[in-house]
């Protein structure tokens, strides 16, 4: 049915019979929404089952849509996170990829050089031995990290957290990132302040995060700099199972009245600009997915700052001591 990715349909069908589920919910993440309607179609044909397909947004395991009036929910594209226990029926179905991803790292191989740290996303994480014993065969050495307990295998990193790259900091010269985009490989370049290579096995490019870093690092520092003069602060806080991080948000705002300023606390669901544009704030504080200070800040008026960048703007620390939010601590549920 599907040629790229393993969708696990004959596992789902076998869950939903087994357990005479009635009411069956799919959510995808948006590059993998084109398939849901063929997904659906096959469940309903084999199971004889009511799908509902989720719309909202998803950008992880932490982001679960918790308001379909389902018997299960089947989440699609990512594992789950072992430190969030969840109360209600939800299949997780990683969406490993079926593609050759030598072909890529043969043609990565070409540039790296010394001890490699290799990671990447849950979609091609059985792949990492292989391609470990595939450089080995070229004289390149490489390390795969073990990641904190919300990481589900070595060598995986997650948006809102790259402890897998951290714990072998020190046993790697540099990195390679196998998978599609930028913002994973950009997070380690951050988090780890070493050479980041990606090679994206779905395009066969090769790219070096530098420059990329570079540009997000300029944006970084120009959102700081607007928010200096800043005398109220809105603390977002994601209501999103494993965004929900309050004892930070009030430890934020414990920061910004000691340094003489404002501060409110707003919680969301999925974040959206226009919800608070009629707020008389001078600049946001996310303190929920990393992503959302990083990839959106051109569509908010005003400066949103990770709580990183807060303590910058509050001379709390340096921007030489800059590095990437991450998600480390347990959430509240």
């Amino acid at each position: 049915m599907f040629t790229d990715y393993d969708f696990e349909l004959e596992n789902i069908c076998k869950t939903i019979l087994k357990k005479k589920y009635g009411t069956v919910g799919l959510q995808f993440p948006e590059g993998l929404k084109r398939y849901a309607g063929r997904i659906a179609e096959h469940i309903e044909r084999n199971c004889d089952v009511q799908v509902i397909i989720s719309a909202e947004p998803c950008y992880g395991a932490c982001d679960l849509d918790s308001g379909m009036g389902i018997d299960l929910l089947v989440h699609f594209g990512h594992s789950s996170i072992p430190s969030i226990k969840i109360d209600k029926p939800v299949l997780f179905i990683e969406v490993r990829s079926n593609l050759d991803v030598l072909k890529v790292v043969d043609k990565a191989s070409r540039s790296l050089k010394g001890k490699l740290g290799l990671v990447t996303t849950v979609q091609h994480i059985d792949h990492l031995s292989i391609i470990s014993t595939f450089l080995k065969k070229k004289g390149i050495g490489t390390v795969i990290g073990k990641g904190d307990d919300r990481i589900a295998y070595d060598g995986q990193v997650l948006g809102c957290n790259f402890s897998s790259a951290t714990s072998i900091l020190n046993e790697v010269d540099a990195y390679l990132f196998i998978g599609s985009g930028n913002f994973h490989p950009l997070g380690v370049a951050l988090t780890t302040q070493k050479e980041v290579i990606a090679a994206d096995p779905y395009s066969n490019e090769v790219r070096d995060i530098k420059k990329i870093k570079e540009k997000i690092l300029r944006q970084r520092f120009g959102a700081i700099v607007r928010a200096e003069n800043a005398k109220n602060f809105g603390i977002l806080v994601g209501t999103k199972i494993g965004q929900r991080r309050w004892a930070l948000a009030r430890e934020l705002n414990k920061l910004i009245k000691d340094h003489g300023k404002k501060a409110l606390f707003l919680t969301m669901g999925n974040f959206d600009p226009s919800y608070l544009q009629s707020f008389d704030v001078d600049a946001w504080v996310s303190t929920a997915c990393p992503r959302i200070a990083i990839d959106n800040y051109m569509r908010y008026e005003i400066p949103i700052l990770t709580p990183v960048e807060l303590k910058i703007v509050l001379n709390e620390m340096k921007w030489e001591e800059y590095k990437f939010d991450e998600i480390l601590e347990p959430c509240e549920i």
